[in-house]
């Protein structure tokens, strides 16, 4: 879903889409309709404009470009999914990699560009007990899935992390088609051979992310870290805010599921940079975490390969930061709420989690990529 709106045609793009003096450069998947250009996922399967309703409150992951009033409307729904370049001097808007600050909200782009930026969401205390909580979590990922309509099968890939396990136990619990991705598939076309270093700056695509020319649904664990409260970040902020120290209680734990990714040098000097923030409230810090995750971009949409991420989801987050501190705890040094999550709909897929986030996390997954048994067995 990469786009560049200028006053001319970049033929780093395989597409172009020529709108009064403007020029929309595109990869592939989009789909042109009147004077709108659009593509993605909205939360009831990919996009389909069949009026001009309003997209500002629709949850997905989509880009509407709207030619209008002699310019162009860039709309991204409730959560934009990925950085905004924009290059007033040069009349430029795009989403592919520039080394400079990203922008957050909508834009107009005609003889000048316009900018008005996202309200930021809040944290919202909701009184629940956590049992309650970890049902809504459980019930909202569940009907997440099964919402989204399709009429091809998912394409899963299994890594033996929880996120993916997660999906996987939802999948086989519903009887959802789905495919498993025997590995990691990358097929070059116009776009990725002009752009695949650029790519490379956004973190989620530094190791290369799978592409079919045809398309293909891949349903991702992406941002299961933050939105399920995962990721250093939280549990570095959480613990210290509760007068614990994350490095010395994962020394002292080594055997638990993020010990060993916590304990990394980058999180390290991750957490060293965030030493002296403090906050005077739970819901401060709170807060502070959720309107940390709105820009948290990991992959979207590569050409015809569209990317369903369940998980990328605030309600989830503010969900989880509700949890009491023993549960939230628990679960940002061992992804217990996580387990569980496969326990309740699909226990048997337990075995494949890995012991330790990130190490040598596909070696109880060897059975099933040799083709000596199944996911469902």
């Amino acid at each position: 879903m990469f786009f560049q709106i200028s006053r001319h045609p970049d033929n780093s793009f395989p597409n172009h889409c020529h709108w009064g003096d403007l020029v929309v450069n595109h990869d592939n998947g989009w789909t042109l309709q009147d004077n709108i250009l659009y593509k993605g996922t909205v939360s009831s399967g990919l996009l389909k404009i069949d009026s001009l309703k309003d997209f500002e409150k629709e949850k997905g992951t989509f880009c509407i470009l709207e030619y209008k009033d002699n310019g162009v409307y860039v709309e991204t729904g409730e959560k934009q999914k990925f950085p905004i370049f924009v290059d007033d001097d040069n009349l430029l808007v795009t989403n592919i990699w520039r080394d400079q600050e990203s922008f957050q909200g909508k834009v107009f782009v005609a003889n000048k560009i316009k900018k008005i930026p996202y309200i930021q969401p809040s944290y919202k205390n909701l009184n629940l007990s956590d049992d309650q909580i970890i049902d809504a979590v459980d019930n909202l990922i569940e009907q997440t899935i099964l919402n989204f309509k399709t009429d091809k099968p998912f394409q899963l890939f299994v890594s033996g992390g929880v996120d993916t396990i997660i999906l996987a136990a939802y999948l086989l619990k519903n009887k959802l088609p789905y495919e498993l991705i025997p590995g990691e598939h990358t097929e070059m076309d116009y776009f990725l051979c002009h752009n695949r270093s650029k790519l490379k700056n956004y973190w989620a695509y530094a190791g290369g992310s799978h592409h079919w020319k045809e398309q293909r649904i891949v349903i991702s664990g992406a941002h299961g870290d933050e939105n399920l409260l995962r990721n250093p970040v939280s549990a570095y902020l959480i613990l210290k805010h509760n007068n614990e120290n994350l490095k010395s209680v994962c020394e002292q734990n080594l055997n638990l599921y993020h010990s060993k990714y916590f304990l990394q040098k980058k999180h390290l000097n991750l957490f060293d940079t965030l030493k002296d923030l403090e906050f005077d409230s739970d819901e401060k810090l709170k807060d502070w975490l959720l309107k940390g995750n709105t820009v948290d971009y990991q992959h979207w949409h590569l050409g015809n390969t569209i990317f369903f991420t369940p998980f990328d989801n605030l309600e989830l987050f503010n969900l989880m930061l509700n949890l009491s501190y023993d549960k939230a705890r628990n679960q940002l040094l061992d992804a217990s709420i996580s387990k569980e999550l496969i326990r309740r709909n699909y226990p048997s897929l337990l075995k494949y989690v890995s012991q330790s986030k990130n190490e040598r996390n596909f070696e109880n997954l060897a059975k099933v990529y040799d083709g000596l048994e199944h996911l469902g067995d």
